[in-house]
């Protein structure tokens, strides 16, 4: 009887030693893909145009990994909550990793990516300037002549269609002088609007009436450039993004938009 009721023991041991083996390892295992499936906290790098630093500790004087190109993807990793001013900029030191490498940028280069990808607005009023610029702009103010042959609006790039058979692009011109240029090659293109004598609040309303992903807190009448990107994932090379950039030159506002698939 003894011999029995031992035996029985042992084997309610180790069911429960087992048990707990089991559900410790299930339990790392869920762990383990919790962090695997995790979403990467993406920003973009938004220099002048040069290249953003990355150091090995928060500060100017540390040493630097390595140098990340404008218009790249970091994945953002902890920021100091200590506000730093550099060359009249304000920012937090941010960490970072790039191309396998951790560490140190100044925050006041980088940018969150806006969220929402879609436009929600479907319906816009008269006057409003959606997705479809061109067709907003032939309603609005009206299309003067045929389409013409493309030249950037910016740097003057000129391209002969008929020798580009994989090249869309064409340029056009609008009543209230209004401009603009075409591209689209290879899932890529740019699309370039200049508004003569116009101020980049008046210029931002009309985008913003049709366009529920153009939401800014900025003072339109004290900045000179307004940026915003979309994206559908948080995969930036693997999907569709896109780019639309409010600039003045002048008593002229630029309307840049840019897109990749």
């Amino acid at each position: 009887m003894k011999i029995k009721t031992l035996f029985f023991l042992i084997i309610i041991y180790f069911s429960i030693n087992c048990l707990n083996n089991y559900s410790k390892k299930v339990h790392q295992n869920e762990q383990i893909d919790a962090i695997k499936n995790s979403p990467k906290i993406l920003k973009r790098v938004t220099t002048d145009g040069g290249d953003l630093l990355l150091r090995e500790a928060p500060n100017t004087k540390a040493k630097i990994l390595l140098k990340i190109r404008n218009g790249d993807y970091v994945e953002f990793l902890e920021e100091n909550p200590e506000i730093t001013v550099i060359n009249g900029k304000s920012g937090n030191w941010t960490k970072v990793s790039f191309e396998g490498k951790a560490g140190w940028v100044f925050g006041g280069y980088i940018r969150d990516l806006q969220k929402g990808s879609r436009n929600t607005i479907k319906i816009c009023e008269k006057g409003g300037i959606d997705s479809g610029i061109e067709e907003s702009l032939e309603k609005e103010f009206g299309q003067i002549g045929n389409t013409l042959p493309y030249k950037h609006l910016l740097d003057g790039t000129t391209i002969n269609k008929k020798e580009n058979n994989d090249i869309f692009a064409y340029n056009k011109k609008f009543n209230g002088e209004i401009t603009l240029s075409y591209f689209a090659e290879y899932g890529r293109g740019e699309i370039v609007v200049i508004f003569k004598n116009r101020k980049l609040n008046e210029v931002f309303e009309m985008f913003r009436k049709c366009d529920s992903r153009l939401v800014s807190n900025e003072d339109l009448n004290t900045i000179n450039v307004l940026s915003f990107d979309f994206i559908d994932k948080d995969e930036p090379e693997n999907t569709f993004w896109e780019q639309i950039i409010f600039s003045t030159d002048g008593n002229n506002i630029i309307v840049n938009k840019l897109w990749s698939d």
